[in-house]
């Protein structure tokens, strides 16, 4: 993950034209990773809802892949979690008090940009979530601008949402006195965040993930244009 993660800034901080940079996207793997998520999303799925048989969900430290599955399934199943409120429900309930360590993934407080700890997980499911958000444009409350407000603050640390790795650490940091969430200002600004094609899906959002994989350039090319280095 991390290699693919460091091929694909690579080629979005590049001097080379747009076209350019998404012919060399297939090098880093990036979008193989997120077909093989959809594919753990498939099985739990056809297990769940077809099936009727329930499942188990435990990557190896359990906050990593864990976290990615269940996100995407409860939003594949639930039309709540496609919605702006409970969207954030979903990261505050499946990865924040589930424990994956943000701090760890992201680095904010690591000045080694080698570390072995640092791993994109939380932004491929973003990534993931955008794929679903083309495919099915009526059936989120959100747009694009919110999923790209999010990555962009997973590493800004405007906001102590995504700080260290625990509820312990954060409630023993005192972050809800000393900073403000990012949903308050998300929520704040509401407008700028909804989609007007929504119309609320019940049913099920999909189950084959048979629909070709898009380059999320709205979000990765956007950093190059500002010449940020926010840690991608």
């Amino acid at each position: 993950m991390r290699e693919s993660q460091k091929k694909l800034r690579k080629i979005a901080l590049s001097d080379v034209a747009v076209k350019d940079k998404i012919s060399k996207l297939p090098a880093t793997k990036w979008l193989e990773y997120i077909a093989t998520i959809f594919a753990g999303v498939k099985l739990m799925i056809h297990m769940i809802a077809f099936e009727g048989v329930p499942v188990v969900v435990h990557c190896s430290d359990g906050w990593d892949r864990t976290s990615q599955l269940t996100s995407l399934l409860e939003i594949v199943l639930d039309p709540y979690y496609r919605t702006m409120e409970g969207f954030e429900v979903l990261i505050e309930k499946e990865w924040l008090s589930f424990g994956h360590k943000f701090d760890q993934r992201v680095g904010h407080t690591s000045k080694d940009g080698k570390d072995s700890e640092r791993s994109p997980i939380f932004l491929q499911f973003l990534d993931a979530v955008f794929q679903l958000l083309v495919q099915f444009p009526n059936a989120f409350e959100f747009n694009l601008n919110f999923l790209k407000t999010i990555s962009n603050h997973l590493y800004s640390c405007c906001f102590g949402t995504f700080l260290f790795d625990s509820e312990m650490a954060r409630v023993d940091a005192k972050l809800r006195e000393k900073t403000i969430s990012l949903w308050s200002h998300i929520n704040y600004h509401k407008s700028n965040f909804s989609n007007p094609l929504y119309k609320s899906v019940p049913d099920i959002l999909c189950s084959k993930f048979d629909f070709p994989l898009q380059f999320w350039k709205e979000n990765y090319l956007s950093w190059n244009d500002y010449h940020t280095d926010l840690g991608f």
